[in-house]
């Protein structure tokens, strides 16, 4: 992505680029083998259709609410930076419930077909949290999000979810994860 930089003039001054923002969608090796289109990826590593990295190092942050995920992130870059580290991709944890609309994402949660973990939760509909994204992403509140759905991801919710995606430009990445391996860091900031 790059962005082109205007002088006081008006006239383009050079190009900048920017780094992706990354969306990253965690599934079971079950959920990747029933998801159409989803490449063959190694255990937790992220790869896009070229199967090229995308993902990794990076630092996966869990947070309530936006407020403390703007803190948490802000003090994770602080940190790396203080001790003179290489900055990493810090991305932010979302919890999502997906469905065709907000009544029925509602009636699941309800229902306890989702149950919350660690990060942000998010319910409705596929272009409410492609919404999320883009907010996120020009707020600068993180450098990406990892988003899982505690309920499993159905093929519509998958297929939905990467096209609004790809409205607003950006590129679903897929991450195979163990079921029984912990998604996010335990580490709590204040």
């Amino acid at each position: 992505m790059t962005s082109s930089v205007v002088s006081s003039q008006g006239s383009p001054t050079g190009l900048s680029a920017a780094r992706p923002f990354r969306v990253a969608l965690v599934v079971s090796e079950n959920e990747r083998a029933a998801l159409t289109g989803v490449q063959q990826n190694q255990r937790d590593s992220l790869r896009g259709a070229d199967d090229r990295v995308f993902v990794g190092p990076t630092n996966v942050v869990a947070a309530n609410d936006l407020r403390q995920a703007k803190k948490r992130v802000d003090d994770e870059r602080a940190a790396r930076y203080a001790l003179g580290r290489r900055q990493r991709p810090i991305l932010l944890a979302v919890n999502a419930c997906i469905e065709v609309d907000n009544a029925a994402a509602c009636r699941r949660m309800a229902n306890g077909t989702d149950a919350t973990g660690d990060g942000l939760s998010y319910t409705g509909t596929a272009r409410g949290l492609a919404g999320l994204v883009f907010d996120i992403d020009h707020l600068n509140l993180a450098d990406g999000l990892v988003v899982r759905s505690p309920g499993g991801w159905t093929v519509q919710a998958y297929a939905t979810l990467t096209e609004e995606l790809n409205k607003r430009g950006y590129q679903l990445l897929v991450m195979v994860v163990d079921a029984h391996k912990s998604w996010v860091s335990q580490r709590k900031a204040s």
